[in-house]
């Protein structure tokens, strides 16, 4: 599709990366445990201006009203969390896709402890979780934390 779009409308400038893609068959998914020094809240629960603030952060855009909606839409589940001083240290959200996927996006965290904490509060929200196929992520090559984290999550089988 690509050299099509390059060719019809230039659109010819492709960075130069890509990403990890995990997934996890459902019956090989391990719901870590949760991380005592981190507090998690649900995503009502937080001030949305230092949710888009921390968002901002890590993604270098302003994107109040889409970050909003993709997180608060149905089939969506998420939570927030906070270190001993209730600043925001990551948050997560996780829903249903096309082809009885559960996908996670964003799943932000200062360190892996905090995704770890995060997955171990959102995925047992998730309603008959043993019905869908897979647990999927897409993740940047460098993330090595984020690779670790989806192998322990897989048990060694992503």
């Amino acid at each position: 599709m690509a050299p099509k779009y390059a060719s019809k409308y230039g659109f010819d400038k492709m960075p130069n990366y890509t990403h990890e893609f995990a997934s996890i068959p459902i019956e090989n998914l391990v719901i870590p445990d949760a991380d005592p020094r981190y507090t998690l809240k649900d995503l009502k629960d937080i001030d949305e201006d230092k949710l888009l603030a921390y968002d901002a952060a890590i993604c270098q855009r302003k994107r109040a009203k889409y970050l909003h909606n993709f997180i608060t839409t149905a089939n969506c589940s998420g939570k927030v969390a906070l270190d001993d001083s209730g600043n925001i240290v990551g948050f997560c959200s996780v829903r249903s896709v096309l082809a009885n996927y559960l996908s996670t996006a964003p799943l932000y965290a200062n360190n892996e402890d905090v995704a770890r904490s995060l997955l171990a509060e959102v995925l047992p929200m998730i309603k008959d979780i043993k019905k869908y196929k897979s647990f999927v992520s897409l993740y940047p090559p460098t993330n090595k934390e984020a690779h670790s984290l989806f192998l322990s999550l897989s048990g060694d089988h992503t």
